[in-house]
C-alpha cells in the first residue's frame, strides 16, 4: 500500500521507511547453506499534524447540521432557490500566531478506515465526499472579498476614511449593466459600507481602483495563490489576472467578489488570518513535526515561514479591521444578530455568492478583535441564508473560548 492522496501522498517518503534484504547461499538443489548478508528493514517516520481532533469532529458535526437545517427550512418554505439544494460545505480554522490548521472539515465526508470496504458507496454519494473542499474546491467569495478591495483602495488613495459615496440602490454607471444593492444606504463611507455590505459603494470603489491593483493586492493576501499547505491544493482564480477576456465593466462585479473570482476555504482563512496578523502572511501548514517511528526523537519541526507583508499600512489596515468589527457590533451590521452580544469581540465579513441554484453563503472572521488568536472561513454551498455559515463559525468559537 502507498499513499494515494492527502498527507499520506505528500509524506510518502517519510512514512514508508526502507525495505530490508537478505542474501543467502544455496546448493544446486536449492537447499540453503548459509546466510551471507542481511540488511534489516527500517521503519518509516511518524508525522504529526496540527489538526486538533476535538475541533475537527465539531466542525464536521456543525457542517452536517447546517446543511440539514438549510434543506429542512427550504422544504418548509416551499420556494425555489432557498436552500433546498444545500448538501455540502467546508470550514477551515487557523491559529493566527503561526497559520497552523486547527481544523479543515469538508462535508459530506466518509470514514477513511472503511475506504476500500465502502468505496462504491462513497463514490456514488450525492455531493461527492471524495472531494476535499477545504483545499481543492474554489468558490466565488461574494462580499467576503470587500475588505481586500477596501484595503487596496485606501492604500492606493482611491478613497480615504471619510470618502462618502451615495448609494441609490442600483449601480448603473455602465450602460447595460445594473447591479442591485441590498438596500438604499444613501451617503456612506468605507467603515459603514463594510458593516452593512453595500454593493453600490464597492461597485464604484472597483471602478475607481481598477482591476490590476485589486488582484495584485489580493495575491499578497494569499488569494489566487498557493497557501503553502503540505497537501494538494487548488490555486483558485483571480478575476482579471486569470480571466480569458476582460471589459472595464467587469471590474465592478469583481469588486463585490463576483466575476471570475473563486477561492478555496483555506485561501479565505489565510486571507482573514493575514488581516488579523497585522498584514503579514505566513505559510499555512498542516504538519506540526516528524519524529522517528518510536516517537522518541524529532526528525523535523515545522518552522514559521513568512510570505511577506501585504503592502497595506497599519493605518489603513486598522480602518478595515474596525469596519469588520462593525459587521458584528454595528446595529445594522450583517452579522450583528449572531455576534452582537458574543462573549468576545469578533471581526467578520459575511458573503453571498450568486450561482446556479441557491446562492452559496460565505463567512470569514477572526477573534478576539483586540488580540486575535483564531481565524475562520466557512463556505456553505447553496446555503441561501448567511446564518448557516455563521453558525458553523460560532460553534467553533464557542468551543475555543470555552
Amino acid at each position: 500500500k502507498i499513499g494515494k492522496f492527502g498527507i499520506e501522498k505528500s509524506y510518502e517518503n517519510q512514512l514508508r521507511g526502507k525495505s530490508g534484504s537478505k542474501m543467502i547461499r544455496a546448493s544446486s538443489n536449492g537447499n540453503v547453506l548459509d546466510v551471507v548478508e542481511t540488511k534489516n528493514a527500517e521503519p518509516g517516520n511518524t508525522v504529526y499534524l496540527t489538526i486538533d481532533t476535538k475541533y475537527q469532529l465539531l466542525a464536521q458535526k456543525a457542517l452536517k447540521e447546517a446543511t440539514k437545517e438549510a434543506q429542512d427550512l427550504a422544504k418548509q418554505a416551499g420556494t425555489k432557490h432557498s436552500g433546498e439544494d444545500c448538501i455540502s460545505g467546508s470550514v477551515v480554522m487557523l491559529d493566527v500566531k503561526d497559520f497552523s490548521v486547527i481544523c479543515a472539515a469538508t462535508y459530506p465526508t466518509y470514514d477513511l478506515s472503511k475506504y476500500w470496504e465502502d468505496y462504491s458507496k462513497i463514490a456514488t454519494t450525492k455531493g461527492d465526499p471524495l472531494i476535499n473542499r477545504a483545499f481543492q474546491s474554489a468558490f466565488t467569495p461574494g462580499s467576503t472579498f470587500k475588505p481586500l478591495v477596501a484595503s487596496a483602495a485606501l492604500e492606493e488613495k482611491a478613497i480615504n476614511k471619510g470618502t462618502d459615496i451615495t448609494c441609490t440602490g442600483t449601480y448603473d454607471y455602465y450602460d447595460g449593466l445594473r447591479i442591485n444593492c441590498m438596500g438604499v444606504h444613501g451617503s456612506i463611507n468605507v467603515t459603514k459600507a463594510i458593516a452593512v455590505s453595500c454593493n453600490y459603494f464597492f461597485n464604484d470603489l472597483g471602478r475607481r481602483l481598477g482591476i490590476e491593483p485589486m488582484y495584485l493586492y489580493a495575491q499578497k493576501f494569499g488569494l489566487g495563490e498557493y497557501t503553502g499547505v503540505e497537501i494538494e491544493e487548488s490555486k483558485g482564480t483571480l478575476a482579471g489576472r486569470d480571466s480569458t477576456s476582460w471589459q472595464v465593466g467587469n471590474t465592478v462585479s469583481a469588486a463585490i467578489g463576483q466575476s471570475d473570482n473563486a477561492f478555496t476555504p483555506v485561501q479565505l482563512a489565510t486571507y482573514v488570518a493575514t488581516i488579523a496578523n497585522n498584514g503579514e502572511r505566513l505559510k499555512t501548514h498542516i504538519v506540526d513535526k516528524v519524529t522517528n517511528y518510536e516517537r522518541t526523537k524529532t526528525v523535523k519541526s515545522t518552522d514559521v515561514e513568512s510570505y511577506g507583508d501585504c503592502g497595506i499600512s497599519k493605518k489603513n489596515l486598522d480602518i478595515v479591521r474596525k469596519a469588520m468589527l462593525g459587521v458584528t457590533q454595528d446595529e445594522n451590521g450583517t452579522a450583528n444578530y449572531m455576534f452582537g452580544d458574543y462573549k468576545v469581540k469578533v471581526a467578520a465579513k459575511t458573503g453571498t455568492a450568486e450561482n446556479s441554484g441557491s446562492d452559496h453563503t460565505t463567512f470569514i472572521c477572526y477573534a478576539p478583535y483586540e488580540k486575535p488568536e483564531v481565524a475562520i472561513a466557512v463556505v456553505i454551498e447553496h446555503g441561501a441564508k448567511g446564518r448557516y455559515s455563521m453558525q458553523v463559525a460560532k460553534d467553533l468559537l464557542d468551543a475555543y473560548f470555552n
